[in-house]
Formats: C-alpha cells, sequence, structure tokens
C-alpha cells in the first residue's frame, strides 16, 4: 500500500509540476513580450519578498505532517480532531499576521525600486500579490490531513486542472487588456478554486474528523509543539533567507531591474527542477514516515539509499541538460541575445542546482522523522554566511557572486548537518556512507556534464529549438548509458528497475480495465 500510494503520489505531483513548468514558461513568455523585462523584475522582487513572510507560518505544517502519521495509521479519529482544530485557529492566526506585516513592509519595498514607476501603481501590484499569498493559506490544516494520510495527489490533481485554466485566463489577460493588475487578480481567482475543491474533499474523506471539538491538546503535547515551533521558526527564518537572500542582495547593489529580469527567467527553470525533484519526494515522504512508524532499522536504511539513489539519477541529467540546453531554450522563449547568461555565470547556477537538488532526499528524511529541534540554529548561521559571501561575492563579480555565495553557505553547514542528524537519530550511526556516496555520486556527475557538454558543442543546429531537442536527446542517451554501466549491478538499481516495472504494470492493468 505503501509502495503504492508513493507511486500515485508521485505520478500525480510530478504531472502537476509538469503542467505547471510549461504553464509558467508560456505565461513568462507573454508576459516578457507585452509588458518587457522591466515588468518580469518587478514580478520576480516583488514575490520574492512576499515570500519572506512566510517565516510567519513557522514550519508549523510541516511541524505536525507526522505527527498525524500515527494516529491517522490507528484511525484515532479523536486525536486526528484535536490537531486539525489546533491547526485551524493557528493558521487564522498566521494569515492575520502575514497580511498585516505585508501592509507595514510595502512601503519600504517600494522605495527600494529606483526606476520611474507610480507608486500607487507599485503598492496596488504589491497588496495583490499579498493577497495572494495569504490565499495560499486558507484551508492549510485540511491539505496537511490530505498529505499525512498520502493522498497528496488529490492536491497535485487540483493544482494542475486550475494552473490549466489560470494558463489560459493569464494569457488572455496580457494579450487584450495589457494589465499586469488583471493578471495577478487571475492567480487569487485560480488560488480561491483550488482552496474550494480542496476543502468540498475532505469534509466528503474526512467526515469522522470532529472540527468543532472542544478537546486541545493535552501539555505535554502542548510542550512539545511549542519547542518544535521554536526550532522550526530558525529553520524557517534560515530557509526565506536562503532563497531570498540574492533577492536582497541585488538590491542593495541596486542591480538593474532589466539584468534582474534575466535572473528571474533562468530561476524559473532553476525552480521547475528543484520543484519537480521536490514534488517526486513531497510524495515519497507521507509513506517514508509511515514506515518509520512501523518498521525499524536496516529496512529504513535500506528504503533511503534507494531514495538517495534516486536523488542522484535525476541531478546527474538535470545538471547535464541545464548547462547545454539554457542558452539555446532563452533564445527560443525569450527570442533575445541579450537574454542569456554567460558561461561561467551559467555553471555557477549548475553548481547551485546540484548542490540543492541533492539535499532532497537527506531533507525528506529529516522531515518525515520531525528533526528539526537538534539543529534549529545551523539555519540561522548558514543564512548569515550566505548574507556576508554572497554580498562580498556580488560586489566582486555580479550575480554569479551571489549564486555561488549560497553554495559556500551550504557546504559549510547543512551540508555537514542534516545527515549527522539523520543518521545519528534514525539510522544510530555515524554518515560515513552518506558521504562515500555522495562523492562518488558527485565526480561521476561532474564526468557526465563535460562530456555532455563536450558533445552537444560538437553538433551545432541552424535553429534553436533543433539545438534544444538534439541535446537534450544527447545529455538523456549519455547520462543514462553512463549510470546504467556503472550502477546496473546495484541494489538500489535492482530496485528502482523493479518499482519501475511493477508500475508499468499497474499501468496496464488500469488500461486493460478502461
Amino acid at each position: 500500500m505503501r509502495t503504492r500510494n508513493s507511486l500515485l503520489n508521485i505520478l500525480s505531483n510530478c504531472t502537476c509540476y509538469v503542467i505547471w513548468m510549461i504553464s509558467g514558461f508560456l505565461i513568462r513568455k507573454t508576459f516578457s513580450d507585452v509588458l518587457g523585462l522591466q515588468c518580469v523584475g518587478i514580478e520576480g522582487r516583488f514575490a520574492d519578498y512576499v515570500s519572506i513572510l512566510s517565516i510567519v507560518e513557522l514550519g508549523l505544517g510541516m511541524s505536525f505532517v507526522y505527527r498525524l502519521y500515527d494516529p491517522i495509521a490507528k484511525k484515532d479519529w479523536s486525536r486526528v480532531s484535536v490537531v486539525i482544530n489546533f491547526l485551524k485557529k493557528s493558521y487564522f492566526i498566521i494569515i492575520s499576521a502575514i497580511f498585516l506585516l505585508g501592509l507595514i513592509s510595502s512601503f519600504f519595498i517600494i522605495d527600494s525600486i529606483k526606476e520611474e514607476f507610480s507608486k500607487q501603481w507599485l503598492m496596488r501590484i504589491f497588496v495583490l500579490y499579498l493577497i495572494d499569498a495569504v490565499c495560499s493559506y486558507v484551508y492549510y490544516h485540511k491539505r496537511i490531513m490530505i498529505i499525512a494520510d498520502q493522498n497528496s495527489r488529490i492536491i497535485g490533481l487540483t493544482r494542475a486542472c486550475c494552473l490549466v485554466g489560470l494558463m489560459i485566463a493569464q494569457i488572455l489577460i496580457l494579450r487584450i487588456f495589457k494589465s499586469f493588475e488583471l493578471y495577478i487578480f487571475a492567480k487569487i481567482i485560480s488560488r480561491m478554486a483550488e482552496n474550494f475543491v480542496i476543502s468540498y474533499y475532505f469534509h466528503k474523506k474526512y467526515n469522522l474528523i470532529d472540527m468543532k471539538t472542544k478537546v486541545k491538546l493535552d501539555k505535554e503535547q502542548k510542550k512539545d509543539v511549542i519547542q518544535n515551533i521554536k526550532a522550526m521558526f530558525f529553520h524557517k527564518i534560515g530557509g526565506a533567507s536562503l532563497k531570498q537572500i540574492s533577492t536582497i542582495i541585488f538590491g542593495m547593489i541596486a542591480l538593474p531591474l532589466a539584468e534582474n529580469g534575466i535572473y528571474c527567467n533562468y530561476m524559473i527553470i532553476v525552480a521547475a527542477l528543484l520543484g519537480i525533484s521536490l514534488e517526486f519526494f513531497k510524495g515519497i515522504m507521507a509513506s517514508f514516515g509511515n514506515l518509520l512508524s512501523t518498521e525499524k532499522g536496516p529496512k529504513i536504511e535500506n528504503n533511503f539509499n534507494v531514495i538517495f539513489f534516486l536523488n542522484f539519477l535525476m541531478y546527474s541529467f538535470f545538471c547535464s541538460a541545464f548547462l547545454c540546453i539554457s542558452a539555446p531554450f532563452m533564445r527560443f522563449w525569450i527570442t533575445s541575445e541579450n537574454s542569456v547568461f554567460p558561461v561561467s555565470t551559467t555553471i555557477a547556477i549548475v553548481i547551485y542546482i546540484y548542490i540543492f537538488g541533492m539535499r532532497h532526499s537527506i531533507d525528506m528524511a529529516k522531515d518525515s522523522a520531525g528533526i528539526y529541534v537538534q539543529d534549529r540554529y545551523f539555519p540561522i548561521i548558514e543564512s548569515a554566511i550566505n548574507f556576508v559571501i554572497s554580498y562580498f561575492l556580488a560586489k566582486k563579480i555580479g550575480i554569479s557572486g551571489a549564486i555561488l555565495g549560497s553554495v559556500i553557505a551550504s557546504l559549510l553547514t547543512s551540508f555537514f548537518t542534516h545527515p549527522y542528524f539523520v543518521y545519528k537519530i534514525l539510522f544510530k550511526k555515524k554518515p560515513f556512507e552518506y558521504y562515500k556516496k555522495y562523492f562518488l555520486y558527485t565526480f561521476i556527475t561532474l564526468c557526465e556534464v563535460s562530456v555532455c557538454y563536450f558533445c552537444t558543442n560538437a553538433i551545432q543546429m541552424g535553429s534553436n529549438f533543433a539545438q534544444i531537442v538534439i541535446n537534450f536527446i544527447l545529455c538523456l542517451i549519455i547520462s543514462s548509458f553512463v549510470n546504467i554501466i556503472l550502477f546496473y549491478r546495484t541494489k538500489e538499481f535492482t530496485y528502482v528497475l523493479s518499482m519501475a516495472s511493477r508500475f508499468f504494470s499497474k499501468i496496464k492493468k488500469i488500461k486493460a480495465q478502461i
């Protein structure tokens, strides 16, 4: 059942994310063509600033998902009801705080934009982004229940349908009305529609949950919750600052909006790659959490090794593909040579993708086990190191410096702390095997990226689209061939192959029934 739920969740989550990527690229292309790179820069900057406000959420959702695994497995609906009602009240406070803080900070954020735009117009745009952020937390307690019950595919499918509608609406709005305000308003309507469907499913599926229960968390639970919230506060600050430090630094060094727009376009691709793998691991997380509550010992570690191997397979290909495809893709997508970064900046982004992408598997294990308190101060240390190094390097070498600053900060902190605590708490051992595999995977990825770059550079096509296709095929063939030759005898590869075989056999059965 765990394998089935994981496969279904992975399939729906990744399908949703592919739809998000395609719609995002189409919308961004239209947005850039109609409103220009300066508006792209405004959108990127406002979206980043608003996302910083997610610190207020304190990671409450993630810290409670793992608490629901045990009562759901035991069908203890009274315990589930207590947790869900606590979350419902908590998110009402969070929504109010985010909106209030957003309004207060809006004046300072708008003043940071030096280009000549109407302050009133900028304020309207920012408030709409703020409303969209607030709407994302409405009924969040219901989403947490669905995720914990290994049914995140419902959220994924709902999101996919809403994204298709949003894509069509936003493209029409941009082409017909050329309105930034209506463009964001459509996003708010889509978010509200998604919330309505999630709420409907929740009440239909989980009618045994008492949403009016007067029972509260006991003293021991409250103490544990407060401890976790304090820990998650540091994690949330660290995580948000890691994502937004570049935006803050670009504002401090007065990076032109047009250049910031190019950076935002590249980061859309980066976010897509990191995001689709994150959705993959989200699909696994609830099942892995269920495994932790029912199994012990080597079986957990063996499952993690398979997940870590899958993480490597993804990013050995992603890194090769990004280095070889990003330049022709940007020329095809944005249709301008000025929209392409030099190779040195692209390499810095590839390093960023690998370092942060390879964190997904260990972070998934960490979140599944609810390991937050033990390393609560390290995200702050990582953010501080990130800011200092990124600012210094950005002043010296520009955008590449800010990107490499994040990489260096991660290597000095979470690269050591996350595996240490996961292996110590879950596997009762030191993470020697993890680092052994990590460095092996890194060396192989470096070789694959180098070979792919050399081969794709040797073949030059007449059009950007043809270059994208041939580069993609070459990267896929080279990465797959090398990984199969090197790992086909390993336990991890055998398990992945058998899992894929079971998955496709189930797909065939479903098709036969249809």
